[in-house]
């Protein structure tokens, strides 16, 4: 009930304010003059009763729209155009990667070992190649004894027959030798196909600078179509962002003035361009990026605020006046202008433009006149004086949530269908501790059938090593005898022509044929055993025991910790399914950085807080202070947390891609890593805070907070900010447009109305 009757005594005190100011109005267009006499209740602070002046000045008028935009390096996503599994991530936010460093790779179902087999298809090849020429050749040698031996006998038919037999021969085996050269040939394109696939999931550094986010694998190592993997930054390339703001919703577009206020002077500002073929692509992706813009008169720094200024007329300082100084009558507008007695003069104006606070004068007045405007708002009595000036200005966020970055991932992948077993729990892990055993599903039938396909290809080749090794005896003995053919003696014996002339030769041909053939034969056996050794091992992971678990029993390479576990035990896993991330601080444990990387969340309630509600993260580039008791250490931060909606848009090889940075997975969104500039320990973690800048706008026009002063136009019922001003001897009351601050930090960033060494009241 009490509540309801102030909500009723509140608008009946507006409702009175607005009659009063509508009366007083009335008042001033009947009597044609500025008097200040008139009372106009509910006064913020007490009414004056001396006529006021405020000189002619040039100021900017116009109606001024406001964008707040951060200063951000040029990224470069590292992303799988069609979605992929993460096999590995190289590097970890704050690592500096060389254009070209391979930074992360995709499993690839095996390509590696699908690449092997075929390299090893194409020597087994080339071992049948030398063959098909060795047993051609000696083929055609050992015809050509058989041709002379027609030849001898005067033979001519049988001449005739060995001549064609050897053009056959030589025919096939040039045929056999083409057709092991067109399989090679097709099994190398078949490769380079393999590889040029296998490339797109080899990821390299597109361009040098430091990683600035890498996707949290602790869940799922999936990353989907145009999601990033990492993102590195190049922080000496840097641009203003508007967060939140697409480039489709942009309005600001074609208005003439755009710029920043630094250094107490006004700095042009430009879009930031993009190619209207990725416009048009993101558009059509509905990923459209941020508006950006380049302001290449002020030296900006990373992770800097910027409050980003739009006219739609020309920005020139021209002749102006309050509004509260201008009456209009008849037709007519006019003010008074301070004359040189008691008297004050009326003097008709010709005006321009409005931003509703003040006006252009085109002519009626000289720059310095002193001109009378209505105010009902006293001078502080105590003529403490401050100066505007330009500084950095800073709302600085607290956060007592700090803990050891871990930046690096081992990421495991099932290496066989099977059934889960759990064994490391959430926490921390050292170095050849188990994390998980996977128990295979493969029947022992069928182990035992691959393991005798082995044996039979082992019992198949010890078979023909023997049949080898006593042709080979015999045709040795073959080659060593003496040639007993004796042309006198045998001249009329055409069974001992056959027989005996050139019997060695003719052996030496088919020991040479024989011992190719079984070098074949040894490579195609070596080929075919390893591979099937190889499928036989794998079908033997996780049907062994190790103590209670499976042989299938994956142990931590080196200290590290698990932040999920998505497997439930005994759940049933695929090949190639993700199973666990293990995260580790050093990316070589044998060489522990010197400097401490740390992350942190920023929450508005609970560990974490943010003092004075910030409710921001800090930005990349910008300084950061650890704070225990009376120690302190000093840092950067050098990551943040990915946001779903900000897309990149770039072209690469040619095409326009628009990736984003899905969040963390740790369920808050404000989280930073933080670079210390020293080793900690965690005994320096121990009651901590850090403290981050949330918002932080560099050499900006700044007025102690006191002198900001609050007023309520009584017809709209709007809060409108002044300052009282010295103007020579005149204290003036000038309207300010001023940053709204989220934080108590003794002063204010002034938007408009004040500028640098300008004399304002307490």
């Amino acid at each position: 009930m009490i509540k309801f009757i102030s909500k009723v005594l509140k608008k009946q005190n507006i409702k009175r304010s607005i009659a009063a100011g509508l009366i007083f109005t009335m008042i001033l267009s009947v009597t044609g003059c500025g008097s200040n006499k008139a009372e106009i209740p509910e006064l913020k602070e007490p009414k004056t009763t001396d006529v006021v002046y405020r000189p002619v000045t040039k100021r900017i008028v116009g109606k001024i729209q406001y964008l707040y935009g951060t200063v951000v390096p040029t990224d470069y996503p590292i992303f799988s155009e069609n979605g992929a599994s993460i096999k590995e991530i190289y590097v970890g936010v704050g690592d500096y990667v060389e254009k070209g460093d391979v930074v992360a790779s995709c499993y690839n179902g095996d390509i590696d070992e699908k690449i092997e087999r075929l390299e090893s298809d194409i020597n087994v090849l080339l071992q049948k190649r030398a063959c098909a020429e060795t047993v051609g050749d000696e083929t055609v040698e050992r015809i050509d004894y058989e041709k002379k031996m027609e030849k001898f006998l005067k033979n001519k038919k049988g001449v005739k027959a060995k001549e064609t037999e050897s053009e056959i021969e030589q025919e096939n085996t040039r045929y056999s030798i083409a057709s092991i050269d067109s399989q090679i040939a097709s099994i190398r394109e078949e490769i380079d196909r393999i590889q040029a696939k296998n490339t797109e999931q080899i990821f390299e550094a597109p361009h040098s600078g430091y990683v600035t986010y890498v996707k949290d694998v602790t869940q799922s190592n999936y990353a989907a179509a145009s999601e990033n993997i990492l993102v590195i930054s190049d922080t000496d390339d840097l641009y203003i962002e508007v967060p939140g703001l697409g480039v489709h919703k942009y309005l600001y577009e074609k208005y003439k003035s755009k710029w920043i206020n630094y250094n107490g002077k006004m700095v042009e500002i430009t879009e930031h361009k993009y190619t209207n073929t990725e416009l048009s692509f993101a558009l059509s992706v509905d990923r459209n990026p941020p508006v950006a813009f380049d302001a290449m008169g002020a030296n900006l720094a990373c992770g800097g605020d910027v409050v980003l200024y739009f006219m739609q007329g020309k920005a020139t300082p021209c002749l102006s006046v309050g509004n509260d100084s201008i009456y209009r009558e008849n037709g007519e507008e006019f003010v008074y202008v301070k004359g040189s007695g008691k008297e004050n003069e009326k003097r008709t104006v010709i005006l321009g433009d409005s931003d509703g606070l003040y006006t252009q004068v085109k002519s009626g007045l000289e720059e310095g006149e002193l001109v009378a405007y209505n105010n009902t708002a006293a001078p502080p009595t105590k003529q403490d004086i401050a100066v505007a000036s330009v500084t950095d200005y800073r709302e600085i966020g607290e956060s007592d949530y700090v803990d050891f970055a871990y930046p690096y991932y081992d990421i495991y992948v099932a290496r066989c269908d099977g059934l889960y077993q759990k064994i490391q729990d959430l926490g921390t892990a050292s170095a050849g501790d188990s994390l998980f055993a996977i128990e295979s599903l493969v029947e022992s039938a069928d182990t035992e059938r691959a393991r005798l396909e082995i044996a039979n290809m082992d019992n198949e080749r010890a078979k023909a090593e023997k049949e080898y090794e006593k042709e080979k005896e015999k045709l040795t003995k073959e080659v060593n005898k003496k040639d007993k053919f004796n042309k006198k003696t045998m001249a009329t014996d055409t069974d001992a022509v056959y027989k005996y002339m050139y019997r060695s030769d003719r052996a030496k041909c088919d020991l040479d044929i024989l011992e190719a053939k079984e070098s074949l034969s040894q490579s195609e056996y070596s080929a075919g055993r390893y591979y099937a050794q190889l499928d036989y091992d794998k079908m033997l992971l996780g049907t062994g025991s190790s103590g209670e678990y499976s042989d299938y029993l994956v142990e931590a390479p080196s200290s590290g910790r698990v932040t999920s576990v998505i497997h439930v035990k005994d759940e049933k896993l695929q090949k190639g399914q993700f199973v666990m991330s293990l995260e580790r601080r050093f990316k070589d444990p044998e060489e522990e950085d010197d400097k401490t990387r740390l992350l942190i969340f920023v929450s508005t309630s609970g560990k974490g807080a943010v003092v004075n509600t910030i409710d921001d993260t800090a930005k990349v580039g910008t300084d950061v202070t650890l704070i225990q008791e009376n120690k302190s250490w000093k840092g950067k931060c050098i990551g943040i947390n990915g946001v779903a909606d900000r897309f990149t848009l770039f072209t690469r090889d040619g095409e326009a891609h628009s990736t984003y940075s899905k969040p963390f997975v740790k369920s808050v969104t404000y989280q930073f890593f933080v670079e210390m500039d020293s080793k900690l320990t965690e005994k320096d973690l121990k009651d901590v805070k850090i403290q981050f800048v949330g918002n932080g706008m560099d050499k900006v026009v700044t007025v102690p907070s006191i002198c900001i002063k609050t007023e309520i136009d009584q017809l709209t019922l709007d809060e409108r900010n002044y300052v009282w001003k010295l103007e020579g001897d005149q204290v003036v009351k000038e309207y300010v447009e001023i940053h709204k601050s989220s934080v108590a930090n003794g002063v204010t960033y002034v938007l408009k109305g004040v500028e640098p060494g300008d004399k304002v009241l307490k």
